[in-house]
């Protein structure tokens, strides 16, 4: 009983961490929201007018490795001000995150659009698509 108890305590402990906002499959399409393959983010951002790219995920996944010129937002501290400090309404905007189980650049889009964003696209694959296709990551 002692075992079952502990284990049950072990995975709500998990759970608290790692809430259903942030695990999970995510969706295909954001409604008001531009998905974007790895060929178009790429397109995107050497293009001539490149989004302001927010990486969602936590500081410390950030630390270890970032696509080059990503600025931290994560999901949970993001506010309409904060993100107001790094883009404009006007310009464009592209979120980010782990990949197809993490769901915070998800929220990070939806909470955009909901403040007034106009200019949001997403890259679903996220990180773990990136470095799949062996494109670098910065620190």
């Amino acid at each position: 009983m002692i075992r079952v108890l502990s284990l049950a305590l072990a995975i709500v402990g998990f759970m608290v961490g790692h809430s259903s906002a942030t695990m999970g499959q995510q969706p295909s399409t954001i409604p008001g929201v531009t998905t974007l393959t790895i060929e178009q983010f790429v397109e995107m951002a050497t293009g001539d007018n490149p989004p302001v790219i927010i990486d969602s995920r936590i500081a410390a996944d950030y630390d270890r490795g970032r696509i080059e010129g990503a600025v931290n937002l994560t999901d949970t501290d993001m506010t309409a001000a904060k993100l107001a400090a790094i883009v404009a309404k006007h310009e464009p905007v592209l979120f980010y995150c782990n990949g197809a189980e993490c769901k915070r650049s998800v929220n990070a889009c939806n909470k955009a659009i909901q403040w007034g964003w106009k200019d949001v696209m997403w890259y679903p694959g996220g990180v773990s698509e990136w470095k799949a296709n062996d494109l670098p990551l910065t620190r």
